[in-house]
């Protein structure tokens, strides 16, 4: 399974994406860390507009910066969580 692309896009297509690998069997792990690779490159690329921007382009890219940082945190949360006790089958 593919990562999702965007960040707006976790709640909806990743959530569902781990749902169907939790009823199928599937181990997430391959797809946590694909999109933990995914979301930390965009939190990376937001910390540089956050500087560079001025205005509201500022509070918007910090926005985006914490929405990012936030589905990163989500998704350590999660692998850390299996890694401590994997779901029972």
């Amino acid at each position: 399974m593919f990562p999702v692309e965007h960040v707006r896009d976790a709640r909806s297509l990743l959530l569902l994406k781990l749902l169907f690998l939790d009823r199928s069997g599937g181990d997430p792990g391959p797809l946590l860390h694909a999109q933990r690779a995914q979301f930390g490159a965009i939190a990376e690329r937001l910390r540089g507009s956050v500087s560079e921007a001025v205005g509201f382009d500022r509070t918007l890219a910090q926005w985006r910066l914490e929405t990012a940082t936030g589905a990163v945190r989500f998704i350590d949360c999660v692998i850390d969580s299996r890694s401590v006790a994997p779901s029972a089958r």
